[in-house]
């Protein structure tokens, strides 16, 4: 079962914990939330920049790996 949704206070903590270490992990437990949804809502964030940078960020990492 969901836990609350991620509030905006959250969401704000999180999207500047992410931004500024490319985690999704990090950022989720800056807020005390899961990994999948900090990353779900940070990629379905209303700012199009800011869910711009997540996917960008994301694919850049993806690409290193590979």
């Amino acid at each position: 079962m969901p836990g609350p949704p991620i509030t905006p206070t959250e969401l704000a903590v999180a999207l500047d914990v992410y931004l500024r270490t490319g985690s999704f992990t990090r950022a989720a437990e800056a807020i005390g939330r899961t990994t999948s949804g900090v990353a779900r809502a940070l990629r379905r964030h209303p700012s199009k920049s800011a869910r711009s940078t997540a996917y960008a960020r994301e694919l850049d990492s993806v690409m290193s790996e590979a």
